[in-house]
């Protein structure tokens, strides 16, 4: 808004402007030069010569609806819930072509009414699409609805959201300490004649836990793998792209992929918001929905690491800077993320988050703000930043407020039991939704602190090139000689040093190699019989790291797999043996040589070449 009327002409300004003062005059307030009661009046008085505008009320139905109409635990909203009805026309005019600003002007009481100010914002990266897991629908977010960035009409701290799909308005805005949600209740399906309701978040939403760990980074950056550190405000942060997956649950509960994705981005849009306050672009890179059973158990699983641990195992490589898994399961598991840091420099490792958007009620209403809190969140420590009890603030390991210390059963070293810190209403890395605490308020966004850690923390990731290429799963691959592990990438053009990393599965901290390499194969010695996984990043000279590879596991000792395929372009050289069978597809390179030892059978498929002065030898002697 600031931009859009800062670009209109001096001589429009000031007729309008004093206009703008008349009008506060005539209704008698104090006039202070509050830049968004201008742009508002300007919208209001001048729109007709400067931009497209719709002015859209609402109107009280009450004598017509009450509680009991929803479908809902009614005791749990608060009396001051309100029914309301749009005018139609404008409604029409808003569905066929949305201007590019709105006005809004609702009761949030029998007493009050606020009014909001909106202007159309893009949350999606440049080709962002939906797409079905099954692959069989996909098409492009943008086409999917229109939304719109604001906040209420004189008020200093205030956060406001508008999305339109096919019709339907939802809005979300946080107003002296309370976060109201908009939005229509449809007892039948696509019934736009239905009226909407206008309800602060209930209290009793508030059960969400977070599960991320204060203490240590799920996610480190090795030495070696980050560019030359430079001060944040050296750097320009590009927006940060966001790639989300909803759950078969979602699925089910919004009524296809359709209304899973119009959900998720009419969140997002409020979550946008409240990082703009932070100086920070999020947009939606992808969302991928699950219109058929999902690997990943959040309707079923015991807590949230179970589920970002299938979620990280499915999604190694992604389209974006961070990927984030959505459900509306009833398990009210909470959520978890990793938590990442990069010291200044660059980031380019994978970022990975879950997030139990549901409520607990039986509803078809959305309560779309706490959803917004849970969500915002944990992309928060995605973007590394601690709770706000954590004890890592203020320059000297101290925490910012204590509603968290005062709830958890393991509170920080900095927590005094005897003289709790609990502001009068939390920031959205808080835990003052819980115990003792007086709830969080959506206007307020992150504390200071924390939006300055975000932001550092943006500038590593838009400050990471992500040019060089990662290593897909098939150029991946492991040979043994006696007690010596070889690691293989098949990627050699381009490539001027290899970085690696390993673990037995299980472990939270990869292994690295004591620096970069230029040869494409790592040997390790001595490893013990087990599980393990290893990754690798790329170095190009042109354009620097990569990201790393998705992992590739392997095992030592134990049992001989039963089947090996090999398709990789080179096959390194080394033996390999299966219990059963052995299948290659693959190419030996130049001087390679390679062993293949299986118990029942060694297949060569149709396309697997020998490069020259490459050797295959095949014995029937399964493992070696």
């Amino acid at each position: 808004m600031r931009k859009l009327i800062a670009s209109a002409t001096k001589t429009v300004m000031t007729i309008c402007t004093l206009g703008a003062l008349a009008w506060r005059q005539g209704a008698q307030r104090v006039w202070t030069p509050n830049w968004w009661a201008i742009a508002t009046t300007l919208i209001l008085f001048c729109s007709a010569s400067l931009f497209g505008q719709t002015t859209l009320s609402f109107q009280s139905l009450d004598e017509r609806y009450d509680r009991s109409s929803l479908d809902i635990n009614t005791e749990k909203l608060p009396e001051d819930i309100q029914f309301l009805s749009p005018s139609r026309s404008t409604m029409e005019a808003l569905t066929k072509a949305p201007d590019d600003i709105i006005y809004l002007d609702v009761p949030v009481s029998k007493q009050e009414s606020v009014s909001l100010a909106f202007s159309r914002r893009s949350i999606f990266a440049p080709g962002a699409k939906v797409r079905s897991s099954d692959g069989l629908e996909e098409f492009d977010l943008v086409a999917l609805g229109d939304h719109f960035a604001g906040k209420v009409v004189d008020e200093d701290e205030t956060v406001a959201a508008l999305s339109i799909f096919d019709g339907v308005v939802n809005v979300t805005f946080a107003y002296r300490g309370l976060n109201y949600n908009l939005e229509q209740i449809q007892f039948e399906e696509n019934d736009l004649t239905a009226p909407y309701v206008l309800y602060p978040e209930p209290q009793s939403s508030a059960s969400f836990t977070c599960h991320t760990d204060d203490f240590e980074s799920r996610i480190e950056l090795p030495p070696g793998v980050h560019a030359d550190r430079q001060p944040t405000h050296a750097r320009s942060v590009a927006p940060i792209s966001i790639y989300l997956e909803c759950d078969y649950k979602t699925y089910l509960d919004k009524g296809g992929t359709t209304g899973a994705s119009n959900y998720v981005t009419g969140l997002f849009n409020v979550v946008a918001g409240i990082y703009d306050d932070a100086n920070v672009t999020v947009v939606i890179s992808e969302i991928k929905v699950w219109n058929s059973p999902d690997p990943y158990g959040a309707t079923s699983g015991n807590n949230s690491l179970e589920v970002l641990n299938a979620f990280e195992s499915e999604n190694c490589s992604y389209n974006g800077h961070i990927a984030h898994l959505l459900s509306t399961s009833s398990a009210n598991l909470g959520g978890i993320a990793n938590r990442p840091s990069c010291n200044g420099g660059s980031y380019t490792g994978t970022i990975h988050g879950f997030s139990n958007i549901s409520t607990t009620y039986s509803s078809n209403l959305n309560i779309y703000s706490w959803s917004v809190n849970v969500l915002a969140h944990e992309l928060g420590h995605n973007m590394s930043s601690p709770h706000t009890h954590a004890c890592s603030w203020n320059g000297n390991n101290t925490q910012i407020d204590d509603c968290g210390n005062a709830y958890i059963s393991n509170p920080g070293s900095c927590y005094t039991p005897s003289a709790p810190i609990i502001p009068p209403k939390g920031t959205i890395m808080s835990y003052c939704h819980l115990g003792t605490g007086n709830g969080i308020d959506l206007s307020t966004g992150f504390h200071s602190q924390v939006a300055d850690k975000i932001f550092e923390f943006a500038g590593c990731l838009s400050n990471g090139s992500t040019s060089c290429p990662t290593p897909p799963a098939n150029d991946l691959s492991v040979s043994f000689s006696g007690q010596d592990v070889t690691l293989h990438c098949g990627m050699t053009s381009g490539i001027s040093y290899y970085y690696w990393g390993y673990r037995s599965l299980g472990s939270s901290s990869y292994t690295y190699s004591p620096g970069s390499t230029t040869s494409n194969e790592y040997t390790i010695s001595g490893l013990s019989d087990g599980d393990y996984e290893f990754i690798v990043v790329l170095y190009c000279s042109a354009s620097g790291w990569g990201a790393f590879s998705c992992p590739k596991a392997f095992s030592v000792g134990g049992d001989c797999p039963a089947v090996v395929e090999l398709s990789e372009v080179p096959i390194p050289s080394g033996t390999y043996g299966a219990t059963s069978q052995i299948m290659a597809d693959g190419m030996i390179m130049n001087n390679g040589q390679v062993t293949l030892s299986a118990g029942n059978a060694v297949t060569l498929e149709s396309g697997f070449e020998i490069s020259l002065g490459g050797t295959v030898d095949v014995v029937m002697d399964g493992c070696p």
